[in-house]
């Protein structure tokens, strides 16, 4: 029990310091499209080269069938990072990953049209209060170090287009999950390096052209703490969601990660949301509860 709870908290800290350090990696970079991709390129190498260095330590097994799913996420990750970044530069880093944490939606409504799952009552109430959160965040503000600035509608479409494509993302994973326990690190392998394989053609476009690009060492060291916590929470949480049932696991690990962000994101960015977002915080944690229900 003591493991457990040790290692979800280790999940939470993975979670709170990847949102941080990702947002200051991007601070003084270049902001255009050709940026944004290269972050993601290096944060997905990191995170694939990465896996090797945490346990558990096995050989790794790849075969035919188990790469199309992998493949899958990593070209919905990469569009997920780009759009995730294009939003914290015009938007809190709380409420960002926050929205981003309604991937699940996806799930449930792909289930809902191509598996013949049916909508609970508490995730329907769920739906209505994810709604009510982006309400709040949308008429709301935050302060960034000393600076106010209001919360704008582009900021939401970012973050919303940011969850659809992270929703993609966890679909293929709980499939994954279903078909091949076990085979965790070969997935997330996979995954990042597809992710990185798609960046490909932009950043090397953007070197020929110049100047569209520039790394620092700040970029660099940032990127690479992200790559590794993130890498930490994901392998705890492939790890643990077959030991736990669902109803119970995912609005765990959700709210669980809500808080953490929205903590860390206070005492590291000094971020301060308007009264109004942070209650949107308290219902979106409420909503990604109800949403995990069957």
């Amino acid at each position: 029990m003591l493991k457990t709870i040790g290692m979800l908290a280790l999940f939470t800290a993975g979670k709170s310091i990847n949102t941080v350090c990702v947002k200051l990696a991007q601070r003084g970079a270049k902001s255009n499209l050709f940026q944004h991709i290269l972050f993601v390129q290096l944060f997905s190498v990191l995170q694939a080269l990465l896996l090797f260095t945490l346990p558990p330590y096995k050989a790794l097994e790849f075969s035919p069938e188990r790469l199309l799913l992998p493949f899958l996420f990593g070209t919905f990750y990469i569009v997920y990072m780009v759009l995730t970044v294009m939003a914290l530069e015009v938007g809190p880093a709380s409420l960002t990953y926050i929205i981003g944490s309604f991937c699940s939606v996806i799930p449930i409504f792909a289930g809902l049209l191509f598996w013949g799952d049916t909508l609970s009552l508490w995730q329907g109430i769920g739906l209505v209060l994810f709604g009510v959160s982006l309400y709040l965040f949308n008429s709301g503000s935050y302060k960034d170090k000393a600076d106010s600035k209001p919360i704008t509608p582009r900021w939401v479409l970012l973050a919303l287009g940011a969850l659809a494509f992270a929703g993609m993302a966890v679909t293929c994973t709980r499939r994954y999950c279903d078909l091949y326990p076990g085979y965790v690190k070969e997935y997330l392998f996979v995954a990042f390096m597809s992710s990185a394989a798609w960046a490909i053609p932009f950043t090397g476009y953007a070197l020929i052209k110049r100047g569209l690009l520039r790394v620092s060492g700040r970029m660099l060291g940032y990127t690479l703490v992200a790559s590794l916590f993130v890498d930490v929470s994901n392998i705890i949480f492939m790890i643990y969601a077959s030991a736990f049932s669902a109803a119970f696991y995912y609005p765990l690990t959700s709210v669980l990660g809500v808080v953490g962000i929205a903590l860390s994101s206070y005492i590291l960015l000094r971020e301060r949301v308007s009264r109004r977002a942070l209650i949107g915080i308290v219902v979106a944690a409420a909503a990604l509860a109800l949403l995990a229900m069957s």
